[in-house]
């Protein structure tokens, strides 16, 4: 989940930006078998 974290981080005017919702969803279509919930704060 971190790698994937990271992995879909991108920099926009030099600060680094990541989606939390990409990640979840490179995590999922890795691991279909895997329950995993996210919820919001």
């Amino acid at each position: 989940m971190v790698e994937a974290y990271f992995r879909n981080g991108r920099k926009v005017e030099g600060v680094w930006e990541h989606s939390i919702n990409a990640c979840t969803e490179e995590f999922r279509i890795e691991f279909p078998d895997v329950v995993f919930e996210y919820e919001k704060f």
